[in-house]
């Protein structure tokens, strides 16, 4: 995900520990679970005056949401189509650093528009992303066709050791 990160001001959560006191507000995007933040969220509630939340996926029932704190679409195709219209509705102008990432957003969590949930609106807004010069095919790759020696192994343990059930149509 270097690619997304061209002034290098991306930092890791173990660059982030004891950086928040005083923060205004902390967005957490593409998730809804506290718990998938692991020891970032005590620190998180800790120093932050706000916390919202920004996302796709339903609400959890074991951590319900307040709405009017967050902004949660389950019917968004991903977190880039959320992010873009609320680019849109503080009408900031598109360029080319805000399309990359929100066109990649889209495409990754959409898997190349496989999954759409039933609507255009992906694919409108990358219609109206391709217009700055995003270069689909480098992102596809970073995203989709670099894997190290490390991931290519771990995926042919993985495979190779797959059991098959039911005359093969379980794995």
């Amino acid at each position: 995900y270097l690619f997304l990160d061209p002034h290098q001001i991306v930092e890791t959560p173990k660059s982030l520990r004891g950086t928040f006191d005083g923060t205004d507000l902390v967005l957490i995007f593409d998730t809804n679970d506290p718990e998938l933040l692991l020891d970032l969220w005590p620190e998180f509630e800790k120093s932050s005056k706000r916390i919202s939340f920004v996302d796709h996926h339903p609400t959890l029932k074991r951590f319900p949401l307040d709405e009017n704190k967050n902004l949660i679409n389950v019917n968004a195709s991903s977190t880039g189509e959320i992010v873009f219209d609320l680019i849109k509705s503080l009408q900031i102008p598109l360029d080319s650093e805000i399309a990359i990432p929100l066109y990649t957003s889209i495409i990754f969590d959409t898997n190349y528009f496989r999954y759409i949930r039933g609507s255009p609106t992906p694919h409108l807004i990358a219609a109206e992303l391709l217009r700055f010069d995003l270069k689909p095919d480098k992102i596809h790759r970073a995203l989709f066709g670099n894997h190290s020696p490390v991931k290519l192994k771990y995926l042919a343990h993985i495979l190779g050791n797959i059991d098959y059930e039911l005359d093969g149509r379980l794995a």
